[in-house]
């Protein structure tokens, strides 16, 4: 009977790992803790106690709208921290180191001091975004503003025009 009864818990467990959904993200919501090792070989942690811009990328389109985000944000301010979450997990396999090389090969050191590419949990980002903020399109880079304290405090998506960059820079002007 006990080992029925463990065997039904770990059923339970196994089920509820297996099928559990991503947490949708929201304004006001802690951004999921990342540390992984940066295109420059150093460890990066994101969020770390300072206030963050965080750009998202899941295709190669990404890749543009992001160098946007960027530069409009640390143009506008540069005393903040922006930080690049690179997924790669819907390239093939063999391809994605390449792809990685080309990322790192086109960016400043201290541009891949501050970005990472992942090959995993893409769709698990993917959910967090759209299912917090509808009408996101995943195709184009994501721009998520976290505080000192690693809260979201805005969120903007797609290729950086004056209308959708404004509302995200009044969001940054009210960081601490």
């Amino acid at each position: 009977m006990p080992a029925l009864r463990f065997l039904t818990w770990l059923l339970v467990l196994a089920s509820s790992l297996c099928c559990a959904e991503a947490q949708a993200l929201h304004v006001g919501d802690a951004f999921p803790a990342v540390s992984a090792k940066s295109l420059s070989g150093g460890v990066l942690v994101i969020p770390d106690g300072h206030p963050t811009v965080v750009i998202l990328g899941f295709t190669q389109a990404a890749g543009k709208d992001a160098s946007q985000w960027t530069a409009r944000t640390e143009r506008d301010f540069p005393a903040l921290v922006v930080d690049d979450l690179i997924f790669l997990d819907s390239a093939p396999g063999f391809m994605r180191s390449m792809i990685a090389a080309g990322i790192r090969h086109g960016m400043t050191p201290a541009r891949q001091a501050h970005s990472i590419v992942l090959d995993h949990d893409g769709s698990l980002w993917k959910q967090r975004l759209s299912g917090g903020f509808p009408g996101v399109d995943l195709s184009h880079a994501v721009a998520v503003a976290l505080d000192a304290t690693g809260h979201i405090r805005a969120v903007g998506y797609g290729a950086v025009t004056d209308g959708n960059y404004a509302a995200f820079r009044t969001a940054l002007e009210k960081l601490p």
